[in-house]
């Protein structure tokens, strides 16, 4: 299997087929220590590959469950690959973290406009402005 520091290589050289495959492949390996999930879902996020993002930020999270950095990066990639349901409901477990709940209420804010709920995103919104008034800056 391809490291990490290979897969970047081929990107440089601008394999990009091979690139994909490989970091494809290392984004199925759940729990695996060692890699930086973060440079993979950047990686993969260069690609157009929302699927592999998604994958490497579920194994990001997985090693810290309970960071909100790591919790809203897999609510976007789960945004990014239309799976907006999910990512209201994971916006949920967010609202929970005192450190970033107004994260939490804006993401689900987010959500529910995209659903054409409006004044449940309206509330969602002002409830994250409360929380953090410098959110919206």
């Amino acid at each position: 299997m391809a490291s990490l520091q290979q897969i970047s290589e081929l990107v440089a050289q601008r394999q990009l087929a091979p690139a994909a495959t490989a970091l494809q492949k290392l984004a199925r390996q759940k729990n695996k220590q060692g890699v930086d999930w973060q440079s993979v879902m950047s990686l993969a996020n260069q690609l157009g590959d929302q699927d592999t993002a998604l994958a490497a930020a579920k194994n990001w999270r997985a090693q810290s469950p309970s960071d909100p950095m790591r919790l809203v990066a897999e609510i976007n990639a789960l945004g990014a690959v239309a799976r907006h349901k999910e990512a209201a409901l994971l916006s949920r477990e967010l609202q929970k973290n005192s450190r970033a709940a107004s994260d939490g209420y804006y993401l689900e804010g987010f959500y529910q406009a995209r659903f054409g709920n409006r004044d449940k995103a309206i509330s969602f919104c002002r409830q994250a402005i409360k929380l953090n008034p410098n959110h919206a800056t």
